[in-house]
């Protein structure tokens, strides 16, 4: 299903886990936790996207100057910040969305893209006094 050995056992005992850690008992647990492994195995792939998605390597398209530098100084972000300004001004995403896909409160997205934002500011700021 995931394609890595690996990574199915790691799934595997992570939905082991879950079960155990939530006292749970149900009837047939083979069903519980195979749908377990399926929802880890799609929040694995989701934050692998995501990932991709804010790579270092600039987008084939043909780039000035400046975009390169706005380009290198958001790859210098933090990685959580880098996601939520991606996702937000990339893709146009909303802050619910935006929540909703990296699993984390409205207002978390909310400080992750103000951040981001801000050391952007400083550090072009930086680079024109230059």
């Amino acid at each position: 299903m995931c394609g890595s050995r690996e990574l199915a056992e790691d799934l595997a005992h992570d939905a082991f886990v879950r079960l155990y850690r939530s006292g749970a008992q149900p009837e047939k647990p083979l069903p519980y936790l195979r749908r377990t492994v399926v929802n880890l195995l799609a929040d694995s792939c989701r934050r692998e996207r995501i990932a991709r998605a804010v790579a270092a390597d600039p987008p084939a398209i043909e780039m000035g100057p400046q975009e390169m530098e706005t380009w290198h100084l958001v790859n210098g972000l933090p990685l959580r910040q880098r996601q939520a300004l991606v996702l937000r001004y990339g893709d146009d995403l909303s802050i619910e969305e935006i929540a909703e896909v990296m699993y984390c409160s409205q207002a978390a997205v909310k400080s992750l893209v103000h951040r981001g934002l801000e050391t952007l500011r400083e550090e072009i700021g930086k680079s024109a006094e230059y």
